[in-house]
């Protein structure tokens, strides 16, 4: 992860002697303006290549390896470059810390052109590709891993709540308070948005759920049924409270509950269901006996 500008030789070269047999590995780097991106001593040196930025170079002795991008660099002030450059999430993972979905090619990593947001509506208002910053806070209502990438996260008055791509961070929990950043997106479901890894986040309280009784569902809000379960299909179920009727979806691989028994369901509000989010959200409160 190194950028090497305007020099008249090679940007990375192998030198032998006597008794040196030079080599070296050259990854994730930009090299531009120079008299040539890389070479090495005839024979003896080598360089071992791959996904490195080459601008305006002459040639080198040393053939281009997998991954390498020959484009604009698209400096702002060298050696720092701007969002839209060829070099940006087009690295490899080396170890090092980084910004997108994959490292920078080069030393600086591009600074994401975050739109600030001062509401869920504004935020989801976004376009596709818009990247968003929050101003105010989300609480985590479901933990990484029980609806794939995704985690739900609400507002705090637990009115508003919206799907976030966890993909980028260590596993989040619920509780956990998140400051979201990140780039809105929209799939089969709807939008959601894809969380950076500069999305701040520290550890809360859980939640309580809303419960129902004879209210609408308000998506991905987190909310509890309650009644009786008046029929089954698969792994869907639907409970009736004596106002409504609840489809509700237990999570793979949890029991399903019977006609006829008592549950409290705690879960996800979707569209058109109730999505629990692990075995321990489908309570039976009073059984067939």
């Amino acid at each position: 992860n190194n950028t090497v500008t305007d020099c008249t030789g090679s940007a990375v070269r192998t030198i032998t002697g006597a008794h040196i047999h030079g080599s070296a590995t050259a990854i994730n780097n930009i090299f531009a303006n120079c008299g040539a991106p890389i070479s090495a001593e005839a024979d003896t040196g080598s360089v071992a290549n791959s996904y490195n930025l080459v601008y305006n170079c002459g040639n080198g002795n040393v053939a281009l390896g997998e991954g390498t991008i020959q484009a604009d660099p698209l400096f702002t002030t060298a050696p720092a470059i701007a969002y839209a450059s060829p070099a940006v999430d087009a690295g490899i993972d080396l170890g090092y810390d980084f910004i997108g979905a994959a490292p920078d090619m080069g030393c600086c990593e591009a600074p994401i052109p975050y739109n600030e947001v001062d509401s869920l509506d504004e935020m989801l208002a976004a376009d596709d590709g818009d990247y968003v910053s929050a101003t105010f806070d989300l609480v985590v209502t479901s933990n990484s891993g029980e609806f794939g990438d995704f985690v739900y996260a609400q507002t705090a008055n637990r009115l508003q709540a919206v799907r976030l791509d966890a993909s980028a961070l260590d596993g989040l929990q619920v509780g956990d308070v998140v400051t979201v950043k990140g780039q809105v997106a929209s799939d089969a479901d709807g939008k959601y948005v894809a969380l950076t890894s500069d999305t701040a986040v520290t550890a809360g309280a859980a939640p309580k759920a809303i419960g129902l009784t004879n209210s609408e569902l308000t998506n991905d809000v987190l909310v509890r049924v309650w009644g009786k379960v008046t029929s089954v299909d698969g792994n869907s179920f639907v409970v009736f409270n004596g106002y409504l009727d609840f489809t509700c979806v237990a999570a793979e691989g949890a029991r399903v509950p019977q006609v006829g028994e008592f549950v409290s369901v705690t879960g996800i509000a979707s569209d058109d269901a109730v999505l629990a989010r692990n075995a321990n959200d489908v309570r039976v409160e009073k059984g067939l006996n």
